[in-house]
């Protein structure tokens, strides 16, 4: 492997290089470090070694053609807030790779204040192609290179000796930091400081790029919008509280629950930007209580009317942070509280990267559609390290409702969530219910559910949404006293999904003619094939499988692996074809055994609590 420098400033320190691969079918660990410590030197864009070797060996045997490989340095000596200026240290190196189908070329970016590119290449074969970002500032580059000489990903199953190396990097001039104070803010939290917050945010990406810093106080807002090339920096001690005044979110075109519509902004918005980042160790809380009553006032007031299916969509609630028609950006480290509607959007994006938040909205109350982290219609997403306490939906994927969605047919694709802790929420892991555009290539791993979660893994659909579902994994979860281990069906909640305009009412929205457009039956139903579900461990379930779909659209290749169910009863499941069971265990304390009907070709292997025949 070849480690390539443009230009550089001195610097120092030893490092360490890590690697981790992670896999379906199981998990590889592996780290590199050189003998005696490497330190480094740059001078006139020449690497000097002084010790140990440049590029230390790590031996990783992977069990599986899609590799996920993460790597990061640390310089041991570094402070959190030193810059990489003449021969100060920098900071951290955070570099992610997912498979995809290019060069092993990336940018290279570093430290927490100010945005350093260098330009490298990775040239060793079999490595999966990596970007790099800054792990504390989320900086990343814009774009792979595309003139550097890196092979491509090259698909193996026994990738043996992966060589890993950090050579050089390059600085660029120093990125200013914009105090939000310095601009007007008072941070009191009696005055809206919506104006001042903005100015600095238009400063910062006026001068070209820069870091806005949210100083210690607590930051009254109505919506800010972070810009192309900024990052907006909320320090520990700092909370941005969203008003509550639907005045100061100003009405703009998204997508909510499914369908194109005007919403009001979030309190923190990266919309149709670039290179933008939302990070910190302080606090961004929505207020949510003064939204949620009004939800469901209005509630109260349409079902008696048949509106319960547009309540959803007549209260207009600000969610807390929108990522729409974005791409290369970052959310990091945030305590993200009490949403007055979903929490964290991502939508229509590509290139985002969610590590570290923290969420909790059942602060004061439990309100109505605080779902956590939704992926709605965007590619190349990857979530992480997240916690999260709501009162809906924790890490969903959505991608469009009935003929609205089908007109988008955007899917979500190239999508990992690991690595994180649901405490309370509808599911440990939720796709729908919005289906219509589809999902594909989704990694789901390293998930623990426990308190208030009624559900693990849920795949819910209606039979008017559409849609499909095509190479899904999701291994590695740990559920503690979840009622119901895995749940799919394709007719929920249909007192929602009901959509019928009452006669006499002509004076409407223009989403309800949306909404209430008829799906051809053809297209109504979801198909979803190629999922594969293994290493899941289960304790103080009620019923272990709860399955059903239509006759006319089976749930079809599904493969369970390596599955560990405690139980009050096994469950039962409709409506599948071609199923696997592998090393399925499931004791059943009323003594029942899992049971297919309307199924074929089912295939047992090793299991135990699964009934050897289908039943009537």
């Amino acid at each position: 492997m070849v480690g390539l420098v443009e230009s550089a400033h001195a610097f120092g320190g030893d490092f360490v290089v890590a690697a981790r691969a992670a896999t379906a079918r199981g998990r590889a660990v592996g780290k590199a470090r050189s003998d005696e410590g490497a330190r480094f030197e740059t001078v006139e864009g020449r690497v000097d070694r002084t010790g140990g070797d440049i590029a230390p060996q790590g031996c990783l045997h992977l069990v599986e053609d899609r590799p996920t490989i993460g790597v990061s340095a640390e310089m041991d000596d570094g402070e959190e807030d030193s810059l990489f200026e003449g021969t100060q240290n920098f900071g951290h190196v955070y570099i992610v790779g997912i498979d995809r189908k290019m060069s092993n070329c990336f940018d290279a970016v570093l430290d927490k204040d100010s945005q350093r590119t260098a330009s490298g290449a990775w040239s060793a074969r079999n490595q999966a192609p990596v970007y790099a970002r800054d792990r504390r500032s989320g900086r990343r580059p814009n774009r792979f290179h595309q003139n550097c000489k890196g092979y491509p990903v090259k698909r193996s199953r026994n990738l043996s000796c992966l060589a890993l190396a950090l050579l050089g990097f390059a600085s660029m001039a120093h990125a200013r930091d914009f105090r939000v104070k310095d601009f007007g803010a008072k941070g009191d939290g009696k005055r809206l400081d919506t104006r001042a917050i903005q100015a600095a945010l238009d400063a910062a990406a006026g001068a070209g790029g820069g870091t806005v810093v949210v100083t210690p106080g607590t930051y009254l807002s109505g919506s800010i919008f972070v810009k192309s090339g900024t990052v907006l920096k909320v320090k520990k001690g700092a909370t941005i509280v969203g008003s509550r005044k639907l005045e100061d979110y100003p009405i703009m075109p998204t997508r909510i629950s499914g369908i194109e519509m005007s919403w009001p902004a979030a309190l923190v918005n990266i919309y149709g930007q670039h290179d933008a980042s939302i990070v910190g160790a302080g606090t961004i809380d929505g207020d949510g209580q003064v939204w949620w009553l009004g939800y469901w006032a209005l509630r109260h007031q349409d079902e008696p009317k048949g509106l319960r299916w547009a309540s959803d969509y007549d209260d207009k609630r600000p969610r807390l942070i929108q990522i729409f028609n974005s791409t290369n950006v970052t959310l990091s480290g945030l305590l993200l509280t009490r949403s007055g509607f979903w929490t964290v959007h991502i939508c229509y994006s590509d290139h985002v990267h969610v590590d570290g938040v923290t969420i909790r909205n059942n602060v004061g109350g439990r309100g109505p559609s605080t779902d956590g982290i939704d992926i709605d219609s965007s590619k190349q997403v990857l979530v992480e390290h997240a916690d999260i306490s709501d009162n809906d939906d924790a890490l969903c994927l959505k991608a469009g409702r009935d003929s609205d969605g089908l007109r988008v047919a955007r899917p979500d694709e190239d999508i990992v969530v690991r690595d994180s802790t649901v405490r309370d929420g509808a599911a440990a892991i939720t796709f729908g219910s919005e289906t219509s555009g589809g999902f594909r290539n989704i990694e789901v791993y390293n998930i623990h559910a426990f308190g208030h979660v009624p559900l693990g893994v849920l795949f819910k659909s209606t039979r008017t949404r559409g849609g499909w579902a095509d190479n899904i994994r999701i291994h590695d979860l740990q559920l503690e006293n979840v009622p119901i281990p895995v749940q799919i069906t394709m007719n929920w909640n249909p007192h929602f999904n009901a959509v019928q305009i009452p006669p006499g009412l002509t004076d409407v929205p223009s989403y309800y003619n949306i909404l209430a457009t008829p799906v051809p039956p053809g297209r109504g139903l979801a198909h979803f094939r190629n999922v594969y579900i293994a290493n899941i461990k289960a304790t103080g379930a009620k019923i272990g499988f709860d399955v059903s779909a239509t006759p006319q659209n089976p749930l079809e290749d599904f493969h369970f692996d390596n599955l560990t169910i405690d139980a009050q009863s096994a469950g039962k499941v409709a409506n599948a074809k071609n199923w696997t069971l592998s090393g399925v265990t499931i004791h059943a304390a009323d003594g029942s055994q899992l049971t297919f009907t309307d199924s074929s070709g089912i295939t047992l292997k090793d299991d135990s609590g699964v009934a050897p025949k289908e039943q009537p």
